[in-house]
């Protein structure tokens, strides 16, 4: 897990846990094989929200831009 070393915690620091798994199918890793755990801020909650994430992401070739105020 990134991000964070605990999901949850007590204020004066003598309990830590960590929950950091995922429930997936074998067929949704062969789809993205390059997922990683990241936990997130807490804010109403006493536990960090975590996200999974794929790392590997092609979104194609960048457009070009140009203003007008350019030529």
């Amino acid at each position: 897990m990134a991000g964070k070393r605990f999901t949850w915690w007590r204020s004066n620091g003598s309990a830590m846990s960590r929950i950091d798994r995922f429930l997936v199918s074998e067929a949704w890793l062969l789809r993205w094989p390059n997922c990683s755990v990241w936990g997130m801020d807490r804010s109403l909650s006493d536990h960090c929200p975590i996200t999974l994430i794929n790392k590997a992401v092609d979104w194609g070739p960048k457009p070009f831009r140009m203003l007008k105020c350019w030529r």
